[in-house]
């Protein structure tokens, strides 16, 4: 009887401390999963960042925007290297493929979301200049109740240049689709 006694004791303890630490029945720390969708709109320009040394710079955003997250800002650098000859834009495009993206996104209450993309497609209409394109990449942390968070996100937009210079240098409008999915601790 004494036996029993332990081993349901035993049991006990171990449940009281599964509660305790925050661990489902399999052993796994709780998370929360939180999808998110926003619009935001705002500048891009270039700047002298090269994270390839390919010669080609990296632009800097500026943006704006709402939605399920409520207000967000979201501020990056993202570089891109243009292809030989389109591959899925259409004809009259140029394609580039992204290099590198980082954003970091701003919450109403001042909490941040990393953000570091890792993949993404863009063509631009070589008659008007507007570019349009996707990108995909992971959550990779953030301060507040972002802090270790993980998750997926994605951008798509559409960019509007407005000046330029002959080296390819510009600034100009955006608009942008941001998604995704943020899994944070309990």
């Amino acid at each position: 009887m004494d036996t029993i006694k332990s081993l349901a004791v035993c049991l006990i303890m171990l449940l009281v401390m599964a509660i305790a630490t925050g661990c489902n029945n399999d052993g796994n720390a709780q998370q929360s999963q939180t999808q998110f969708s926003s619009q935001l709109s705002g500048t891009y320009v270039s700047t002298e960042i090269d994270t390839n040394a390919d010669g080609i710079k990296a632009v800097f955003t500026v943006l704006e925007g709402a939605g399920s997250l409520g207000s967000i800002t979201a501020q990056g650098v993202g570089e891109w290297s243009n292809l030989l000859a389109p591959v899925t834009c259409p004809v009259g495009s140029t394609e580039a493929t992204l290099v590198s993206g980082n954003w970091v996104l701003r919450t109403s209450n001042g909490d941040l979301i990393y953000t570091d993309f890792s993949s993404g497609t863009g063509c631009t209409n070589l008659s008007t200049g507007t570019a349009t394109g996707s990108t995909e990449g992971s959550i990779i942390g953030g301060t507040g109740q972002f802090l270790n968070a993980t998750g997926s996100v994605q951008a798509s937009g559409t960019g509007t240049p407005l000046v330029s210079d002959p080296e390819g240098d510009s600034f100009g409008s955006l608009i942008t689709t941001l998604t995704g999915t943020i899994i944070t601790p309990d």
